[in-house]
């Protein structure tokens, strides 16, 4: 196969480091586990980014990919209800109701390379090549051309680790994150040495599923996998290493991640309240989701930290009136779960426990929300103090609990960085500014169609 080197001029390199928290990523630097990346943040500059409510990869890289608000994209959750079934799916990419950042760029007719960037399955048409990140369950549908599907299937490429693996295996898991990303480095240097491309865009996913299985094994002295934990950073710090090196020298550069992360203190149940409350009912005892809600119900939440008035009109068993029956019924709740009070153990000291009040505020969707799919929007969105992790599952009897994740999600934390000592960085810089900056970079005007600013 002829090898076909891209052109010099006007390029964009992005690799995506998905949950990696800005702070993990200085400490991993300074403590010398990731040299190529220390190097790396010295020729450039580096600050924490928020990113999107709430702050999980399919709203977040839906985000990234659109400049826009999900107000305008249309995606707020990992899950939402199919019409009037109330009957749970994953929003796939053709959802997304805003033009994407490679679909920009065939209109001035450049070429994408995107690899597993989550929440692009299945993979639509592209000047390029897209292999579809998680949730991707075929394989066949997660690449375009189908041409490109062969040689991944010779190098028995795999879009996700098994994340089962994390509940019973910790070692097993740890083995298959290796594999993984190694996948992942084959399929990187096939696609940039047999594909010509104006932006590269690369998404490396296992540590986000290190972090939510193992973030204990990072912030405990002596952890059983502190080793392996920190080898992983090595070898990813490798690769980083190696993309960055066959960079260009004169191609924008950015890192990025879609969220930070911190130590999971507790699940929080949201239904659980609503229901104990007198907010949600349901029709059978033990109900697997919200598909078994009925029309008493009020308001019930889905994952993660978000509340649904249960509208006449809007849901098929709807049973609030809209208008000022809804408003004060969304006063009430904001009101409430500000106050809501759970016991929880000392994730240190099991023999400690205490009673803390895990939400931090409640936004109306207005707050945070802007555009012509705000109606599609949750009511409320609840931000949690740090290590609370506000859950919409229908599968338990207890207000609050820890199961196998030790590490969670934050909205602040995430990091951007751009090879570049004239970048500006606003106060916040958000993770809607990521593309009007390549944009720039490319030599596009950005203009004010986005939600974000460039930072060159």
């Amino acid at each position: 196969m002829e090898i076909v080197r891209p052109n010099t001029a006007n390029k964009v390199v992005v690799v995506g480091l998905d949950g990696v928290p800005h702070s993990l990523l200085v400490r991993l630097a300074e403590a010398g586990v990731t040299p190529n990346i220390s190097r790396i943040l010295s020729e450039g500059m580096l600050s924490p980014m928020e990113t999107t409510f709430p702050e999980i990869s399919s709203v977040a890289w839906t985000s990234f990919m659109t400049g826009q608000n999900p107000g305008r994209h249309g995606i707020f959750g990992f899950t939402e209800l199919a019409g009037d079934t109330y009957r749970l799916h994953f929003p796939g990419f053709g959802q997304v109701k805003e033009p994407v950042l490679w679909d920009i760029l065939e209109q001035y007719g450049l070429r994408s390379v995107i690899l597993n960037l989550p929440s692009t399955y299945p993979a639509p048409p592209v000047n390029g090549v897209l292999v579809s990140g998680f949730v991707a369950p075929r394989l066949e549908h997660a690449v375009y051309p189908p041409e490109i599907i062969p040689v991944l299937q010779g190098m028995n490429y795999r879009v996700d680790v098994d994340a089962n693996l994390g509940h019973t295996s910790p070692e097993k898991l740890m083995e298959d994150l290796m594999d993984t990303l190694e996948l992942r480095r084959k399929a990187f240097h096939y696609l940039w040495e047999n594909h010509r491309w104006d932006l590269f865009l690369m998404v490396i996913t296992g540590t986000d599923r290190l972090h939510h299985f193992l973030w204990d094994a990072w912030e405990e002295p002596g952890h059983k996998f502190v080793d392996a934990f920190r080898h992983y950073y090595r070898r990813l710090d490798h690769l980083v290493g190696e993309i960055y090196s066959l960079t260009p020298s004169d191609a924008l550069f950015m890192m990025v991640s879609d969220h930070g992360f911190t130590r999971l203190r507790s699940h929080v149940y949201l239904n659980y309240w609503l229901h104990r409350n007198g907010y949600l009912f349901y029709e059978k005892d033990d109900p697997e989701s919200v598909e078994c809600i009925n029309s008493k119900t009020r308001a019930f939440a889905m994952d993660p930290s978000r509340i649904y008035i249960h509208l006449q009109g809007r849901f098929s068993r709807g049973l609030v009136v809209p208008g000022q029956e809804a408003a004060r019924l969304r006063e009430e709740l904001a009101e409430r779960l500000c106050r809501m009070e759970v016991h929880i153990p000392d994730c240190l000291d099991p023999t400690a426990s205490s009673t803390v009040r895990p939400i931090r505020k409640v936004y109306r969707k207005e707050e945070i929300y802007r555009g012509q799919f705000l109606n599609l929007a949750p009511d409320l969105v609840l931000e949690s103090e740090p290590g609370f992790d506000l859950k919409g599952s229908t599968r338990t009897g207890h207000l609050a609990d820890r199961k196998v994740f030790t590490g969670m999600h934050t909205r602040t934390d995430a990091f951007i960085f751009i090879r570049s000592k004239k970048a500006s960085f606003p106060s916040p810089v958000r993770i809607v500014d990521c593309l009007p900056t390549i944009l720039t970079s490319l030599g596009i005007p950005a203009g004010d169609a986005f939600d974000g600013q460039s930072l060159i």
